[in-house]
């Protein structure tokens, strides 16, 4: 990207520290200005000809490293916007309206300082506050847990196209698992799979079967992409031990801006996107925002092409200085085909008597290699601001994923062939469609004991989720890795699977946030939840029920020091149903549980915190 900014001197940020170099191959360079407004009004009157601060970033066009994606190395060419400051007045679920910036502040300002809310903009790198650690509007700082929180200004400046670029530098968080994949967002977090039972969405689950149909983010999409790490079932319900991701939305603001550009770069690519929004009335009682992105490009694999279209529209309605409600939409839709090859050990990392195998070869066929999923989704968010003491939020959204999917693998060295030329492959394909309905409803408390300070929550929550699949598997012709002919005929395989499966989760969780002194801070809470998995097989003509209870809980001090120090200890649950009977019992396996002790400390500047 080639791309100047001006700012007004009331614009003028601190400087952040960061890497100076992105996915892209970027080295920014960049003229800060930290004087006031009023010290820059008297520069400019003592220097009328010394100009504003300006951004120039240079890309460093670089073809892609072996196994990585064109989308992992393009770069920004053009961009035009009237860069506005991330510190914009936002309205959002939790009752506080507010800024992101570091320093200033339009509403009603958080508590911390910063103007900074927990679903809104961060002015930077570095957030102060979460909703993932809590379900609360709660500093970073005393949540005892790790969280890790990807701000939109981090994501444009590595580059991310993808959520595991975006989360390739946060600790605790393996990205791209399974090596540069075009189909899924693999992550692992703590050494746990992170794909499965799914991530979350603004709160909200969105829930995967562990089959080919997950939800995909789009980070251009995120104001921020958080990692809560660590078993947190008391907040959420099922979830593996590891811990979990939450996507914020970019969400309307009471500030006026546009963006727009495109991304060109090599094997063809071209990658067009919008961003704006602003009040619809002089009130500022509607405001409204609409992002947006397409992308059309090759990958560096023969026959394998990347076509993305994502458009998302959201509204925010404030009738009353006591109620919002906030709609947030998306539309994704993605045609793109397998690049995973999985290549024999011989030609690779082991010696084949032909040589390596070029990192452009494609083990599929163009004529049977297609992954083509539409997701699309509605949700809203409402509070109401009850008196002083309580608030009421209920958030919802139904989303749906339609998937076609058919591809050739490579299952290793053909045994018959003595050249070691072909490889062996399989046909495998899946049609699946995915409808999910989540509702997450909060009474939340805040009032003082003495000295004592109190954040009480209270909810029941709600999902179902109605997956349908039909996948095959079967042996399929061989492939020469070193001279490969294309464009074959081929059907699709004998049925493996032909289901369909619902999925229920009702739980009710409480907790209690005590914060003693201005510097303790005591955390508990508990959840009790029903789970039901109905199975309906119609390859073999079978019905299966399962149904589980669980009680998950957390428990946890965080003491906030003068310097800046934050040690905290917890301990916390999870539980996550597993499918399947007991073939010598005949009874359904057991949920899968897990426990966690954590110790370590946390640290937050003063300065960040004034």
């Amino acid at each position: 990207m080639v791309a100047v900014d001006s700012a007004t001197a009331q614009e003028a940020q601190p400087p952040e520290e960061a890497p100076q170099t992105g996915a892209s191959g970027a080295e920014p360079v960049t003229g800060t200005q930290d004087a006031s407004a009023e010290d820059a009004a008297a520069t400019s009157e003592d220097n009328p000809d010394k100009l504003p601060p300006i951004e120039v970033t240079q890309p460093a066009v670089k073809e892609p490293a072996q196994g990585e994606t064109a989308e992992e190395s393009a770069p920004q060419v053009a961009a035009v916007r009237p860069a506005p400051s991330r510190s914009r007045s936002y309205t959002g679920t939790g009752g506080t309206e507010g800024l992101a910036g570091l320093g200033e502040s339009d509403g009603q300002d958080t508590g911390d300082g910063t103007g900074e809310s927990a679903w809104g903009p961060v002015d930077g790198f570095v957030a102060t506050r979460t909703a993932s650690g809590m379900k609360t509007d709660t500093p970073i700082i005393e949540v005892p847990q790790s969280v890790s929180v990807i701000t939109a200004d981090r994501i444009e400046q590595l580059g991310a196209n993808t959520l595991p670029e975006a989360l390739g530098y946060t600790a605790g968080v393996r990205p791209s698992t399974y090596g540069s994949d075009s189909r899924y967002d693999w992550l692992s977090i703590r050494g746990f799979d992170a794909y499965y039972p799914g991530i979350y969405f603004d709160g909200l689950f969105a829930r995967n079967n562990n089959t080919w149909a997950a939800w995909k983010v789009e980070p251009y999409g995120a104001e921020r992409i958080e990692v809560l790490k660590g078993p947190s079932s008391v907040l959420y319900g099922q979830m593996n031990p590891g811990g979990t991701v939450n996507v914020i939305t970019k969400r309307p603001t009471e500030e006026t801006f546009y963006e727009a550009g495109v991304q060109i770069g090599n094997f063809g690519r071209v990658q067009p996107f919008f961003d704006f929004g602003g009040p619809a009335t002089e009130s500022n009682k509607v405001l409204y925002r609409v992002t947006g992105l397409g992308l059309k490009t090759d990958t560096q694999v023969e026959n394998v092409s990347v076509d993305t279209l994502y458009f998302a529209p959201a509204l925010t309605l404030k009738p009353t200085t006591d109620t919002t409600l906030t709609i947030l939409a998306h539309y994704l839709e993605r045609e793109t085909g397998v690049m995973s090859n999985f290549l024999p050990p011989e030609g690779m990392i082991l010696p084949n008597k032909n040589g390596r195998i070029s990192p452009s070869f494609h083990s599929g066929d163009p004529n049977f290699d297609s992954f083509e999923p539409t997701q699309k989704a509605v949700s809203y968010f409402l509070e109401h601001q009850v008196n002083e003491t309580w608030q009421l939020r209920q958030n919802a959204r139904y989303g749906m994923i339609d998937l076609e999917y058919d591809s050739l693998y490579g299952t290793g060295l053909d045994p018959f062939d003595p050249t070691q030329r072909l490889m062996g492959r399989r046909a495998f394909f899946s049609d699946e469609n995915v409808d999910q309905f989540v509702i997450d409803n909060q009474a939340e408390a805040n009032f003082f004991t003495g000295p004592i300070e109190h954040t009480m929550l209270f909810g029941v929550d709600y999902q179902w989720n109605h997956f349908d699949q039909t996948s095959g598997d079967g042996l399929s012709t061989p492939i020469d890795m070193f001279s490969p002919s294309y464009g074959g005929l081929f059907r699709r395989p004998p049925l493996f699977n032909d289901s369909d499966t619902d999925l229920t989760q009702t739980g009710l969780y409480a907790q209690e946030q005590a914060k003693l002194w201005d510097r303790l801070v005591l955390v508990a809470g508990g959840r009790y939840d029903w789970a039901e998995v109905k199975i309906d097989d119609h390859l073999f003509g079978t019905n299966s029920e399962q149904k589980d209870e669980a009680f998950s809980w957390r428990t946890g001090a965080v003491y906030v020091t003068p310097s800046g120090f934050a040690p905290y200890v917890s301990y916390s649950t999870s539980f996550l149903p597993v499918s399947g009977f007991d073939p010598f019992t005949g009874n359904p396996f057991d949920p899968e549980t897990g426990q966690q002790y954590e110790a370590a400390s946390s640290f937050s500047p003063p300065a960040a915190r004034a």
